[in-house]
């Protein structure tokens, strides 16, 4: 008998569970919560080490974000060679306007970036809606998110992917909504279709690696035409100049003034040859090893004649060894899915143990999440970023950082993957 009333209890709660899920204010409080402890902790270690830079990309954006608060070039200078477009203004013009208004406090700077954090918790819940799922599995999602402790501790980290991943889930929302409405009149869908694009001018900004994602998104409009033939090819023509036109609008300015200052366009700033070097060079693991850059023989250089050698240099070393260039981007890919931080030499079994206990269950619902959307087409809008990413990581250096920067989205399908877990679990316990 008290079995009986234990498994109609239990089964009782499973139930509630899957008809309404986490209170979503509950989740949104307590996410808050988690993102501001994370500043706090997040403050007093730079603090104690006397830095606002906790990683080596920090300086660069910092130096910029100066220039840009003090209303002077934006320039920085490496072995006394200026560099007016090393990296895009996206991130330096977010930290500039924090030191406007408190100086170089980096603090404000921090809790700014957790509460956007917090925003992508419930732009994370309303992207599952818009994609047609339940009430209780958009709470998981968001639930997922709120307590995601790569997230929690990336939110106040002076980076650029601390504003992008947010800024993203937005980005997919649009997305989603403008491939569903497709069949709607243009007019009211042209405002929609230019904010798509400005949205990802600004993400191309944050992240210069972002903005040959528009490629996709031109493919997705083709798509729409091959699916549907009332999707005439002067509507597919107007979305895509819709588009581009968002993009051109924050693009633009960028590309003008560098073309003025440096003689080129350098949409993706000069910093991509680097880049690819990295990744490429012959002394090249899979990991990021940047020391080349202070060799003589780069460092005097121009900053255009550096970008343009390492490119140079980096086409030379594919074409000469493709088989060593294939088998490190198996190594880069290892290291892009990595569940636990890249530097294994320096991480212990235990802390491999907890990653591996946050990553791989997420993994898991995400999949079941996908498979049980597969026939639901605009599933995969949201992991087409981390396909898109993981594919551009073939070449250029791996790390589960980039991973983390675009994982966003397709975490709206731990929530689906949930709900069946959910479900399979009260089946198990009515059958006992």
């Amino acid at each position: 008998m008290i079995k009986s009333s234990y498994r109609q209890t239990i089964t009782r709660q499973f139930h509630q569970l899957i008809q309404a899920g986490p209170s979503l204010i509950l989740i949104l409080e307590i996410a808050f919560v988690l993102r501001i402890v994370a500043s706090v902790l997040v403050q007093v270690v730079a603090s104690r080490r006397g830095t606002v830079c906790l990683f080596g990309d920090t300086p660069i954006y910092w130096q910029y974000a100066r220039t840009m608060a003090s209303f002077t070039t934006y320039v920085v200078y490496q072995w006394d060679v200026p560099h007016y477009a090393l990296r895009t203004p996206g991130y330096p013009l977010w930290l500039a306007g924090w030191m406007v208004t408190f100086g170089e406090w980096a603090f404000p700077i921090r809790i700014g970036q957790s509460i956007l954090s917090l925003f992508g918790v419930l732009w994370l819940y309303q992207l599952a809606k818009e994609l047609g799922f339940s009430e209780t599995s958009a709470r998981w999602s968001a639930a997922f998110l709120a307590f995601d402790p790569f997230q929690i501790i990336s939110a106040p980290l002076l980076l650029t992917e601390s504003i992008f991943t947010p800024v993203l889930v937005v980005f997919m929302l649009y997305w989603v909504r403008i491939i569903k409405s497709y069949q709607k009149p243009l007019d009211r869908r042209a405002g929609f279709l230019i904010v798509f694009g400005i949205i990802q001018g600004l993400l191309s900004l944050i992240r210069p690696a972002w903005w040959p994602f528009l490629l996709v998104i031109h493919a997705s409009f083709v798509a729409l035409r091959l699916m549907d033939s009332q999707f005439r090819y002067k509507s597919l023509l107007r979305h895509i100049l819709l588009f581009q036109l968002g993009w051109s609008i924050v693009m633009m300015p960028w590309v003008i003034r560098n073309q003025m200052v440096i003689g080129q366009s350098a949409i993706g700033g000069t910093w991509g040859g680097a880049s690819l070097y990295d990744g490429v060079q012959p002394f090249a693991t899979g990991s990021s090893d940047m020391s080349f850059v202070a060799s003589p023989e780069f460092r005097d250089l121009s900053e255009t004649g550096q970008d343009d050698l390492w490119k140079s240099l980096s086409y030379q070393e594919i074409a000469k060894n493709p088989g060593r260039i294939a088998q490190l981007s198996i190594v880069k890919q290892l290291r892009f899915w990595s569940a636990w931080p890249n530097d294994s030499a320096k991480v212990s079994m235990i802390v491999k143990a907890i990653c591996g206990l946050i990553v791989w269950p997420i993994w898991g619902l995400m999949w079941c999440g996908l498979w049980k959307n597969r026939k639901n087409r605009l599933v995969y809008l949201v992991v087409s970023p981390l396909i898109f990413t993981a594919l551009l990581h073939l070449l250029f250096v791996g790390s589960s950082r980039y991973r983390m920067a675009v994982i966003l989205p397709a975490m709206v399908l731990t929530g689906e993957g949930m709900v069946v877990v959910l479900v399979m679990v009260r089946r198990w316990f009515q059958a006992k």
